[in-house]
C-alpha cells in the first residue's frame, strides 16, 4: 500500500535526470493513484488510512498544486507537457498561463542575439521509475522536421505533441526551451544541501541556529 509513496519519495530524490518539472506530476499521480485504491476497494482493511493519506497529501500540497511557476516547469517538460492535469479546466487555464509565459519570454528576448542559443543536455532522458506516470506507454510521434515557426505556433503545436523523455525535441521549440531552462533549473531536493553538513538532521537545530560566517564557511569548505 505504501508502494506508491515510496515511489515517489525516491523519484524526487533522485540526483540525476531530475528537474523541477517533475514535483507537481509526481505528486498528482500520487493521489491519482491512491483514490483509484480507493474506488477500487482492493484493500478493504486499509481503506480508512488510504483515505487519510489522500486527505494528508492534499493539504500538505495544496499551495505546491497550484503554484504557477512549477504548473509551467510541469508543462514545458517534454515528458509531462499536460497529460498529467485531468480536470479540463484546470488544463485550459494551464494551457493559457504557459502561452503567456512562452509568449512574454519572446518578447523579453527579441532583442538578444540569435547566435545565442540555450544548451540542453542530448543524452536521452531516463526517469527513474518512470513506469509509475500512467501516460509512460503513450505512442511518441516521429518529430517533424519543420523550419523556424512562429513563437505563436510554436505554443500550440508543442501541447499536443505526445510525450518523449528525450529533451532534445525541445531544439524544435527554441521559446518553449528558454522557458524550461529557466523553470526547471532547482532541484526539488535537499539532498544536496544536507551532505554539505556533518550531521544532515541537525541543520535548524540550536547546535546550528547561530553559527558565525566564518565558522559557517569552515563547515562548508
Amino acid at each position: 500500500m505504501m508502494e506508491p509513496l515510496a515511489i515517489v519519495l525516491d523519484l524526487l530524490q533522485g540526483e540525476k535526470n531530475m528537474f523541477f518539472g517533475f514535483l507537481i506530476p509526481s505528486i498528482t499521480e500520487l493521489i491519482y493513484k491512491y483514490e483509484q485504491l480507493f474506488i477500487k476497494n482492493q484493500l478493504k482493511i486499509c481503506l480508512p488510512l488510504v483515505e487519510v493519506i489522500i486527505k494528508s497529501i492534499e493539504k500538505r500540497f495544496e499551495k505546491i498544486l497550484s503554484d504557477q511557476f512549477l504548473t509551467i516547469a510541469a508543462i514545458s517538460h517534454p515528458y509531462f507537457k499536460t497529460v498529467w492535469i485531468k480536470n479540463q479546466v484546470k488544463k485550459d487555464l494551464a494551457i493559457s498561463d504557459f502561452k503567456k509565459t512562452v509568449l512574454d519570454m519572446f518578447n523579453a528576448n527579441r532583442n538578444e542575439s540569435t547566435t545565442d542559443k540555450p544548451v540542453v543536455d542530448n543524452s536521452e532522458d531516463e526517469a527513474e521509475d518512470s513506469s509509475f506516470f500512467s501516460w509512460s506507454n503513450v505512442t511518441i510521434d516521429k518529430l517533424q522536421e519543420t523550419s523556424t515557426i512562429s513563437v505563436e505556433n510554436e505554443v500550440c503545436l508543442y501541447p499536443n505533441r505526445s510525450p518523449t523523455k528525450k529533451l532534445t525535441s525541445l531544439n524544435e521549440f527554441p521559446n518553449v526551451k528558454k522557458v524550461f531552462i529557466k523553470h526547471n533549473t532547482p532541484l526539488p531536493s535537499s539532498g544536496p544541501i544536507e551532505r554539505v553538513f556533518s550531521v544532515s538532521n541537525a541543520i535548524l537545530t540550536k547546535r546550528r541556529g547561530k553559527m558565525e560566517d566564518k565558522t559557517f564557511e569552515k563547515a562548508i569548505f
